[in-house]
């Protein structure tokens, strides 16, 4: 539930901050990172870069594990109806 909710509040950052720092005329940011970067800068860009791998990693671990119980529960399913 954390992975989801940090996925969909960093799409949401992007989504308003794709252009900033005026929205009509500001520079595009194109990366989660290019709007991080814009916005607080410096140290702070290089924290959430390290906290948007984390969570990509995260993310992707428990798809595999998700996905690893699924296959075992179609077997046994498979089993089952021979």
């Amino acid at each position: 539930m954390t992975f989801s909710f940090i996925t969909y509040f960093t799409s949401t950052l992007l989504a308003d901050a794709y252009h900033a720092p005026d929205p009509v005329h500001g520079k595009r940011n194109y990366t989660y990172m290019d709007v991080v970067r814009a916005t607080l800068g410096g140290k702070k860009a290089q924290l959430c870069g390290i906290a948007q791998y984390v969570n990509l990693v995260g993310v992707t671990i428990g798809y595999t594990i998700t996905t690893s119980i699924s296959i075992v529960a179609v077997k046994k399913i498979k089993l089952f109806s021979l």
